[in-house]
């Protein structure tokens, strides 16, 4: 069997003829390793790259990728776009000869990227194997994105105006709302949120997880949305969740 030692990979990858960018941070160890499949928020800024070095010291591979219309990858960013993205992902992955081990294979997403975790473990139940949310976004209905919100955003993802982001965001409540996907998903699930976050409530990361018995809640005393004050608590419990479910 192979030994693998630690690297990164940066590569391109194409999704509906657009050129899509990732970063693939290789585990160590022999044979295919236990992956773990990023999705960013919204924007973006926060990518959670310490999530991904500390998986990587585990013997994980973490790979963190930018869906399309922002952050270097091509083409007009959508909300419903990030399903296709990440499903062309997957299947550029599973032609390389990187050493993935699809039997082990966990998605993580933060706030809105969060959501979009939720909905592709709904619509590729054949793939992950385990889902870590940090302080998603739970219900487009419950939580609405502000003008304010949506004018900040805009500049940073092509093809988008703030009215257009407004009208897309309205439009997951009623085909993809996480909060009502949640429920069907069979694997094992932790949603690590503030209590003192001012983007995405408290309350709706409780209900979210009371939806299914499967989602273990965690609660981080005096954190922010981001986790500003607490990043070596949230690094330390998401991977070391992962490790315990997936392995190494």
């Amino acid at each position: 069997m192979t030994t693998h030692t630690p690297g990164i990979e940066a590569f391109h990858f194409p999704s509906r003829g657009a050129d899509l960018i990732g970063f693939l941070y290789l585990g160590g160890g022999e044979g295919p390793r236990p992956t773990c499949l990023l999705f960013h928020g919204f924007p973006g800024a926060e990518k959670n790259w310490d999530i991904a070095y500390a998986l990587r010291d585990r013997g994980w591979n973490a790979l963190i990728w930018s869906p399309r219309g922002c952050w270097g990858s091509g083409g007009d960013y959508t909300l419903a776009g990030v399903q296709e993205d990440a499903a062309a992902l997957c299947a550029y992955l599973r032609d390389s000869a990187w050493p993935i081990a699809w039997d082990r294979l966990a998605l993580l997403g933060y706030s809105l990227g969060g959501a979009q975790a939720i909905q592709f473990a709904h619509a590729r139940p054949d793939l992950a194997q385990a889902l870590v949310l940090l302080a998603p976004v739970a219900d487009f209905l419950e939580l609405s994105l502000s003008a304010d919100f949506a004018a900040a955003a805009s500049p940073f993802l092509s093809g988008t105006t703030p009215a257009g982001l407004q009208k897309a965001w309205i439009g997951q409540a009623w085909t993809a709302n996480p909060v009502h996907l949640l429920p069907d998903l069979a694997l094992p699930m932790l949603l690590l949120q503030g209590d003192a976050d001012e983007v995405t409530p408290p309350y709706l990361a409780a209900d979210l997880a009371a939806a299914n018995p499967r989602c273990q809640l965690v609660m981080a005393a005096g954190a922010d949305h981001a986790f500003s004050a607490h990043r070596s608590w949230l690094v330390q419990t998401a991977t070391a969740w992962l490790v315990e479910h997936l392995g190494v």
